[in-house]
């Protein structure tokens, strides 16, 4: 199993999780401390950048994996929804340039199973109504959300060129998330920064990390 953003909140428990069932698992890591922390977590190392597209497919391609895992994403501590676009940019680049890379990649080395984090805030908003996945896909989204919106759809039209599954995840809380116990969100909230959106009854889908891996 290539498992490519490793060591994100959702990464740091898949790895262990994968490796307890007999999983051979290797981690992308971009920097030293990024290595460190894969070995810690039980897996075997492949240091390349995943927006370096001849170095991703080297690694790719020593690795021959059965399976590749794309959880790519570099999420600040701390989101402006009014600064959105910019503090996910290089979210956004992942989720574009990264997604092509890797799936280049896996492609050149003959990998059948391929498996992407999508988000499920990307559907219609609607009235009191669960979505389902055939729930249209939001056509106006605000336009510091665009760029997010627009790579999102990038990276699953992409993994669903390349015949694999995307996982359209809530919104995560848990342990290094923002909704985490010490996490920006519930700092803002406990200082009486985040303003009511209109009456206050909108509704967000929330998936915790552990369950997400």
């Amino acid at each position: 199993m290539f498992v490519a953003g490793a060591t994100g909140v959702i990464g740091r428990r898949l790895l262990p999780l994968l490796t307890s069932e007999g999983h051979e698992v290797i981690g992308l890591a971009r920097s030293y401390g990024a290595a460190v922390e894969v070995e810690l977590l039980g897996a075997v190392v492949a240091e390349a950048d995943a927006l370096d597209s001849s170095a991703l497919s080297r690694v790719v391609k020593d690795a021959a994996p059965d399976a590749v895992v794309h959880l790519l994403t570099a999420i600040p501590a701390r989101i402006n929804p009014r600064r959105m676009s910019r503090d996910l940019a290089q979210t956004n680049r992942l989720r574009t340039e990264g997604t092509r890379n890797l799936l280049y990649a896996a492609e050149q080395a003959g990998v059948k199973r391929i498996i992407s984090q999508g988000l499920a805030c990307i559907y219609e908003p609607n009235t009191w109504v669960p979505a389902t996945e055939v729930t249209p896909l939001w056509r106006d989204p605000p336009r510091q959300f665009a760029p997010v919106f627009a790579a999102l759809r990038s990276l699953e039209e992409r993994t669903r060129q390349a015949d694999g599954l995307v996982l359209r995840l809530g919104q995560l809380y848990g342990h290094g998330t923002i909704y985490g116990r010490h996490g920006s969100f519930v700092r803002q909230v406990q200082a009486g920064k985040i303003p009511l959106i209109g009456s206050g009854d909108g509704t967000f889908s929330f998936t915790h990390v552990g369950d997400a891996a």
